[in-house]
């Protein structure tokens, strides 16, 4: 990498960029329906600071790329910053995220609660196609351009769904028992990936491919606070 920077007249050394993000929120208390009853509503945005806008929350921290659940058909671009092949520049991530939850009390010991968030994350326009072209220019069979590229799971951006609810017993104060389920969707804001769980090509592209990636998660809860 650092020969072809040479050969297109960029300097190698260390560079500097810093991420940063904004998180914002509101809490509407609705106790005409009963005591403790709100809405919480909340965003975030960032640039190299996926972590809080909270987007790889449920797929992990600090990794380049991850699949959304282990065993899915294909791969997020999770990093907070790559380094363009081309212009030697370091390109920040781009991801925001909105959420809201209603929380209602049936009873005192009894509340249920229901939430959804959406988010995006992407990365700067071109660097993508840098990153092919220079593998091409290095002796990958992907092309910058075509089917092949298309199908690339290489930073793509990605958008992700999640979507739950709960319920909750708490028989004395500070014993949380529940049951909770969650939905989580995941896909491509743009084209089409090659399905990592059915690896098969046909004159080396691939046959299978996927956009978008569903999962469901139900997980059951005691907590006692002390």
């Amino acid at each position: 990498a650092a020969a072809l920077l040479a050969a297109r007249g960029i300097a190698s050394g260390s560079q500097t960029d810093y991420g940063w993000a904004v998180q914002g929120g509101l809490k509407l208390n609705l106790p005409w329906l009963a005591p403790g009853d709100g809405i919480y509503l909340q965003g975030a945005y960032g640039e190299g600071a996926l972590v809080y806008t909270g987007y790889s929350f449920f797929t992990g921290y600090y990794s380049s790329q991850l699949t959304p659940v282990q065993g899915g058909p294909f791969v997020q671009a999770l990093a907070d910053a790559v380094i363009n092949p081309l212009t030697g520049r370091i390109d920040l991530s781009k991801s925001f995220t909105a959420a809201a939850s209603l929380l209602h009390y049936w009873t005192p010991e009894w509340r249920s609660a229901v939430f959804g968030s959406y988010g995006e994350v992407g990365f700067r326009r071109g660097t993508r196609e840098a990153f092919s072209l220079v593998n091409s220019l290095v002796g990958s069979t992907a092309p910058p351009i075509g089917a092949a590229f298309a199908s690339n799971p290489i930073l793509r951006d990605t958008y992700q769904i999640i979507a739950g609810s709960s319920l909750i017993w708490s028989p004395v104060k500070d014993l949380d028992i529940g049951i909770e389920g969650i939905y989580l969707g995941t896909g491509l804001l743009g084209g089409r990936d090659a399905d990592v769980t059915r690896p098969v090509t046909l004159n080396g592209l691939p046959v299978y491919t996927e956009n978008r990636y569903d999962t469901t998660q139900i997980r059951i809860r005691v907590q006692r606070d002390f």
